[in-house]
């Protein structure tokens, strides 16, 4: 778990997740609303947060590790 001085999670605003992601707040908006997309935590009315730990286990899950092909060079160990 991702913790900062105090010993709480890592909380990030949804422009820094954006910039880092590439991509847009509406995107992240956009999602949140279809019930989709990453994890968030609500803080009062407006207050949106994704948790450091959250965003990177997302992105985890969503890694693609290509398989090497017959006839590559991966696949012929060069």
């Amino acid at each position: 778990m991702t913790i900062d001085a105090a010993g709480l999670p890592v909380l990030l605003t949804e422009t820094e997740v954006a910039q880092w992601l590439g991509m847009s707040t509406e995107s992240l908006r956009a999602d949140r609303a279809r019930g989709v997309g990453l994890p968030f935590i609500k803080l009062g009315l407006r207050r949106i947060r994704y948790s450091a730990d959250d965003v990177r286990d997302y992105l985890t899950a969503r890694t693609v590790v290509p398989r090497a092909t017959p006839g590559s060079a991966a696949a012929q160990g060069r």
